[in-house]
């Protein structure tokens, strides 16, 4: 998939600005505060419905402004679909081919996105809810089953949490189909973590930083016991708290080098790296399961990683076949590592230039 054509209005410096993409390769070059990065941001936005910079969308729409527009046009190898994404203060109205959509996930299954940025290593030293969200992507990506369980879990959830706090006599006929939800979602998880630690190995023998590397997923309750027991168990608890404490919701995708914690023994530089390699994987095997690469998105590789690493992490991104934006203050800083065929855009005070 890719993007063919990308708007943006009123995002940050952008009052206006569209863009004519490449199927392949974009290189955003201005100089720190121009907004190149602010690009990246709406695809982003546009995907998943968050900023990677910032907390709330409200505080990226350009100053002054009521509203923030995103639209762009994807291809994949079936069909074209236009998305539309519009922030105002009282909500999010989404468009998908110029009818209303009802999900951020209407849009995200027609654009796949991986972002590589400043914080990516929140994967590595992040909460649980980090790597939740890791195996999440992957699943409703490449395995369509996944996605109306994990809704299904979500909604239960959320009426046994308003049992517990309101009325605890209606826990008995939330407590069987939330546990009966929640170890599928689990076995969804499993399989995912199980498939993609397999290739992560593999490309982990290309560096010397993880001796014994590992990771071991923790579904949420206690192993080998029964959801639907560890429920029952908690009850008591779980209605003084106010909330379900066991469940795929509190699930951990735990990261261990030689034993301990990655998170204790690696260098910041190395949670960067581990981090990176992780999101290449999910790259990799999303090209590999769907026959379609995903958008990857790139943000200032020379501020993140030397020049061997961004050698290495450019060349196996530029095989996935794919389309790929990314931003540099200077173009010397990738460009010997990118195709003669880049397309090329310099960024300079809230407008976008293709060269």
């Amino acid at each position: 998939m890719f993007i063919e054509q990308l708007s943006i209005r009123h995002l940050r410096a952008f009052t206006a600005a569209d863009m004519d993409l490449d199927p392949g390769i974009n290189l955003f070059v201005g100089q720190n505060g121009a907004g190149k990065t602010s690009v990246l941001e709406a695809v982003h936005v546009l995907a998943t419905g968050r900023s990677f910079r910032a907390a709330q969308l409200d505080t990226i729409r350009q100053h002054g402004q009521t509203d923030l527009t995103i639209a762009a046009r994807v291809a994949d190898r079936h069909s074209t679909h236009q998305l539309g994404l519009r922030k105002q203060p009282d909500g999010l109205t989404l468009r998908l081919d110029a009818a209303p959509a009802d999900r951020l996930s209407d849009l995200a299954r027609y654009l796949a996105v991986i972002t590589l940025h400043a914080d990516s290593d929140q994967l590595i030293q992040g909460g649980p809810q980090q790597r939740r969200r890791y195996l999440d992507w992957w699943l409703f990506h490449v395995q369509p089953e996944f996605f109306p369980q994990w809704l299904r879990y979500q909604r239960l959830l959320k009426q046994r949490n308003a049992a517990l706090r309101k009325d605890p006599s209606q826990l008995p006929s939330w407590d069987e189909p939330l546990a009966q939800a929640g170890e599928r979602v689990a076995i969804f998880r499993q399989q995912a973590a199980d498939e993609l630690v397999r290739h992560l190995e593999g490309r982990l023998t290309e560096f010397r930083d993880f001796p014994g590397f590992a990771w071991s997923l923790h579904p949420g309750w206690t192993r080998g016991e029964a959801l639907f027991d560890q429920l029952q168990r908690t009850r008591m608890r779980d209605r003084e708290q106010g909330f379900t404490s066991q469940g795929p919701h509190r699930a951990e995708l735990r990261l261990q080098v030689m034993g301990k914690d990655a998170r204790e023994v690696l260098s910041r530089g190395q949670q960067k790296t581990l981090a990176i390699l992780m999101l290449l994987t999910l790259a990799e095997t999303c090209r590999t399961q769907k026959q379609e690469a995903p958008i990857i998105l790139l943000d200032d590789l020379a501020a993140e990683l030397d020049e061997a690493h961004r050698r290495h992490l450019l060349h196996h991104l530029t095989q996935l076949g794919g389309q790929i934006l990314l931003t540099a203050l200077d173009k010397d800083e990738v460009s010997p590592w990118l195709p003669a065929s880049t397309r090329e855009f310099v960024v300079r005070d809230g407008s976008v230039t293709m060269l």
